[in-house]
Order: C-alpha cells, then sequence, then structure tokens
C-alpha cells in the first residue's frame, strides 16, 4: 500500500485523533506505508513532533500556502524536497485541507542512490552498534537519503539502549513515552518525553528527569536534564538538551543512556 492510501486508512479507521496518538507509526506499519520511502517515517515524525501539523491545519488555501510551509520545513530539516511534499500532500489530502491527491514516482529516487553506502539495508537491525560509527564530519558527505537512513537507525538503536529506573506510572501517577531525535547535521542527539496524564506526585517545585550516557568503557559521559515544572497539565512535550558529539564521538560509542527522576 502507498503512503497516500495508508494514511487514509488510518484517519478513516481510527479518526484524526491517531495523529497526535505515539503509536501513529506502528499503525502505519501495519499498512504497510513505507513501502515507498524509509525516508516517508522520518518526515513524518518530524512534521508532526516540529509543529507542521497544526500549521497545516490553519491553512485555509492549500494550493496558494502549502509550497511556502513545506519550503520552510525542508529549510529547517534537510529532508529532500519531492519527499517532503509527497509526505504534506498526501497528508493534506486525508485531512481534507487539499483536494488534489499527492504523486510520487520512484525513478528520481533510484535514480539517486549511491554506488555506495555506509548505511545498511535492514535497517530494523539498528542494535548492531558497529554500523553506527560516522562522525559529523563523515555524516556531512551523505546524501540526504543516506542521512536520512542514519538517523533513522541512530533513534531506534538510541531508543532500545534506553534504561527506565523506576515505575512512572506508580511513582509520577502519569505514563511516561520517551523518544530519540538525532540529527545528523552536527550529530547530536537529544531525548523527547511525552507525559500522559496528570503528575500526582506531590512534589514543591518540579520534577527533574535525568538522562546519564555512557561510553563503551562503561564511564558515564555526561548527563542531560528534562524540567517539569509544577502545573496542571494532563498531556505536555518535553525536551532535554542535547547530547554533542564531544561526550561520545559516535553514536555505536554508546552503551547504554539511563534516565531516572528526582521530585525536588
Amino acid at each position: 500500500m502507498k503512503f497516500q492510501e495508508a494514511i487514509i486508512s488510518v484517519i478513516n479507521d481510527f479518526g484524526k485523533d491517531i495523529l497526535s496518538n505515539a503509536s501513529l507509526q506502528n499503525f502505519l506499519n501495519d499498512y504497510n506505508a513505507f513501502d515507498e520511502s524509509k525516508s516517508f517515517r522520518v518526515i513524518l515524525k518530524n512534521l508532526i513532533s516540529e509543529g507542521y501539523l497544526d500549521q497545516m491545519l490553519l491553512i485555509k488555501n492549500w494550493d496558494s500556502s502549502s509550497s511556502q510551509l513545506c519550503a520552510r520545513f525542508v529549510d529547517n530539516t534537510g529532508f529532500q524536497i519531492e519527499k517532503a511534499e509527497y509526505v504534506f500532500n498526501s497528508l493534506a489530502y486525508a485531512l481534507g485541507i487539499s483536494k488534489s491527491k499527492a504523486d510520487y514516482t520512484q525513478s528520481s529516487q533510484q535514480q539517486s542512490q549511491p554506488t555506495q553506502s555506509p548505511v545498511p539495508q535492514n535497517k530494523r537491525q539498528a542494535t548492531n552498534n558497529s554500523v553506527l560509527n560516522l562522525t559529523a564530519s563523515k555524516l556531512e558527505k551523505l546524501n540526504d537519503d543516506d542521512q536520512i537512513a542514519y538517523k533513522e537507525e541512530a533513534e531506534i538503536y538510541l531508543d532500545n539502549i534506553l534504561e527506565i529506573k523506576g515505575n512512572c506510572k506508580r511513582e509520577l501517577g502519569a505514563d511516561l513515552t520517551v523518544t530519540s531525535d538525532f540529527d545528523p547535521s552536527d550529530n547530536t542527539f537529544k531525548y523527547r518525553m511525552e507525559i500522559d496524564g496528570m503528575i500526582t506526585a506531590k512534589y514543591e517545585y518540579s520534577v527533574l528527569f535525568k538522562f546519564v550516557i555512557y561510553r563503551a568503557d562503561g564511564r558515564a559521559a555526561e548527563t542531560v536534564s528534562i524540567y517539569c515544572e509544577k502545573n496542571k497539565r494532563s498531556y505536555q512535550v518535553l525536551e532535554s538538551d542535547h547530547v554533542f558529539e564531544k561526550s561520545f564521538k559516535t553514536i555505536g560509542n554508546i552503551s547504554k543512556v539511563v534516565m531516572y527522576w528526582e521530585i525536588q
């Protein structure tokens, strides 16, 4: 099934609210939405997480405004314009914002494939950290497709090695979903946390979430934090500080990331 057909089916089956569901990617996988290009998965993830979906919903005339919105997205993320436009237009059509179906041909994509690629073809084997061995200077030499593929590999690996100490539901009263966000342009990453439900634990100032980054030699290389200040929100999305290359050199040199929290 093509991406456009899949996103239409998912919205028809589960409603528009599915787009804000953390399991959206899993639902789309069930519909084989990314068979045309694995890049669509990462583009869609960034489109939603960076607030472009909210901007799409505010557009009154899609035909006259979409190209400017998509161009801004490409400038900020570095994705290929053809693929980004296809994801934007497919989503707009599925939501009824646009009356025109999106069009994407794989021929141009196939012609742009490199003769050599340091990124493995089977992306689901991302737990093999030996393939995640590129520094920022090497990453910048990759073409867009290879950078996107490496980004996906890195995020799957970083998600897999995350260890959460404690029971967030029992101790805090809310569900936490933590995902990584890797930036191949400078070989940095951060963690994004979705807090679903109001934190019921008693605290005076904030809940401090800490992420300890361990290198392959077992040493703690760096600690970054997420502050959740006291409020009455039932849903929040928060981000950690960036973890910079100097702390780990390559993603494959990270052995684990331990997350815990302190009530302040």
